[in-house]
């Protein structure tokens, strides 16, 4: 698998958790980024930095919204 499609992958399953979830507010943390990200190409540091790169991403680019967010080493 390519690291794109191991990052649209991740973003899928992100945007399936907060659908599954409604309109509910989320708080995400490093629990989430390793059940939400069942298939991992790497080590938990990695997974947890990929995570955070998509969130950051789909943030970005206006697909959710974001209040907060607290930033730590590794993502």
């Amino acid at each position: 698998m390519s690291t794109i499609e191991y990052h649209y992958q991740t973003m899928g399953r992100i945007l399936s958790h907060l659908v599954s979830a409604g309109l509910s507010r989320i708080n995400f943390d490093d629990s989430d980024a390793m059940d939400i990200i069942a298939h991992r190409i790497s080590g938990e540091e990695e997974v947890l930095q990929t995570f955070a790169d998509v969130l950051y991403w789909l943030n970005d680019e206006g697909l959710i919204r974001v209040k907060s967010a607290q930033e730590f080493d590794g993502g």
